[in-house]
């Protein structure tokens, strides 16, 4: 039989510091204050197989726990379009 494995690839950092929300963008604050030695050691006790942090058009969060077991790069960029106040994101691991 196939085993699924599980990972959470939607999760911010202290390094998601420049937010797209537009309410959060209103009063300058972070998506998130959360390290990611305590993200990943959170997902670890949540059981997750693999570890990534998923932060706003940088991988710093992600880079900072490469060195441990099941982590991956990933990022969430944003792309802003001429004429137009919509975005476009997209996840990249």
């Amino acid at each position: 039989m196939n085993r699924i494995y599980k990972s959470d690839i939607h999760v911010h950092s202290k390094y998601s510091n420049k937010p797209t929300i537009w309410a959060l963008k209103k009063i300058n604050c972070p998506e998130s204050y959360t390290s990611p030695e305590f993200i990943y050691k959170s997902a670890q006790k949540m059981g997750m197989d693999y570890v990534t942090i998923t932060d706003h058009n940088t991988i710093q969060g992600a880079l900072e726990i490469a060195h441990l077991p099941g982590v991956f790069i990933s990022t969430e960029v944003t792309a802003y379009f001429p004429g137009s106040t919509k975005f476009c994101v997209g996840k990249f691991s």
